[in-house]
């Protein structure tokens, strides 16, 4: 990975919350052999725009799969959050969907970064792997567990797109104008790429 480029002032006092609140979960040694301590340290970090955490993911190629099931845990909150508002249970076929949705989320999230990762010499002029991207993003997306709360949903997506272009900025270590048009591509990318996949996978329900 490039160097580290200095954090914005903000993100120190932003980082100083995440390790307070990583804190709380227990000692770091309890934390980093208990994989579902150590995932939501990485999302509780991934949120508060914490940069070593962001670079200790994209470091981290045994990490996969935690930042996987992150990710999955973010879009399945999403996709079940209204249930839980009602507190309704949804039935097999809704079940399905859900699961569905889920994956398609994952899959367009994957694209993105796929697309970040293949673009970022031309743009950024620095070479960044697939893992190295989706690993940090991933977690920069853990805001996203509470998107099911209507109310503040749109400051949760302005809030999401802070932390993406902070993760994208602390892994390349470009410029800000840099990352935030990797991060503009790759979204588009994500978007297409659900698109696509939307129908082909809805369509297996009825067979």
């Amino acid at each position: 990975m490039p160097p580290a480029v200095p954090p914005w002032e903000f993100q120190q006092k932003t980082a100083e919350i995440a390790d307070s609140l990583s804190a709380s979960l227990g000692d770091a040694e309890t934390r980093r052999r208990s994989q579902p301590l150590r995932i939501l340290e990485a999302m509780i970090r991934g949120c508060l725009l914490d940069q070593r955490a962001y670079r200790a993911a994209a470091a981290d190629e045994k990490g996969t799969n935690d930042a996987w099931l992150a990710l999955g845990f973010v879009f399945l909150m999403t996709s079940i959050g209204p249930y839980l508002i009602y507190f309704t249970v949804p039935s097999v076929s809704q079940l399905i969907s859900i699961v569905l949705m889920t994956g398609i989320q994952v899959a367009g999230m994957a694209a993105g970064a796929a697309l970040i990762s293949a673009l970022s010499p031309s743009i950024a002029g620095v070479k960044v792997s697939f893992g190295q991207v989706l690993r940090p993003l991933a977690y920069a997306q853990s805001i996203g567990v509470f998107g099911f709360l209507g109310m503040i949903a749109t400051v949760l997506g302005i809030w999401r797109i802070v932390t993406s272009l902070t993760a994208i900025r602390a892994v390349i270590g470009c410029d800000p104008v840099k990352a935030a048009v990797l991060l503009i591509i790759g979204g588009i990318g994500s978007i297409l790429a659900a698109m696509l996949l939307s129908p082909l996978v809805l369509t297996t329900q009825f067979f």
